[in-house]
């Protein structure tokens, strides 16, 4: 048994007279309806079929509302997710607003420490004046 991985973004997109091989490959790559057309427009029975299977699928009302069902699951996860991340960001918000006002704090007891030392070592340059004046 052999098993063969093929990276379609490797594939070249200009569609010639390859094997049956790089046909499927680039069928398989198509990403626009204009890319399709050139599909059907080939003389490759087989490339006529898988296209027109392709646009009997993709028309088919069940394949629609998966993509609804698939599409609205997608949008809410975005939606979870976004407001997942906006919590996050909020969490972040608050808690540097914490830190702000936490070290705000701080200094205000350091600036009320520095004027109490200040104002006692006046006093204490005033009691040495006065018991040298003595």
């Amino acid at each position: 048994m052999v098993l063969h991985y093929f990276e379609l973004n490797k594939i070249q997109p200009v569609i010639g007279t390859e094997n049956d091989r790089d046909l499927w490959l680039k069928l398989f790559k198509v990403e626009t309806e204009e890319e399709l057309i050139v599909f059907e427009t080939m003389k490759e029975p087989v490339m006529n079929e898988a296209v027109g299977a392709y646009r009997h699928i993709a028309s088919s009302q069940e394949l629609r509302e998966f993509n609804i069902k698939r599409a609205m699951s997608k949008a809410e996860h975005d939606e979870a997710q976004a407001i997942k991340n906006a919590e996050r960001r909020g969490e972040a918000r608050a808690e540097a607003r914490a830190e702000a006002r936490a070290e705000a704090k701080w200094q205000d007891v350091i600036n009320d420490k520095d004027a109490e030392i200040a104002r006692l070592s006046k006093l204490v340059i005033e009691m040495q004046l006065t018991n040298n004046e003595k």
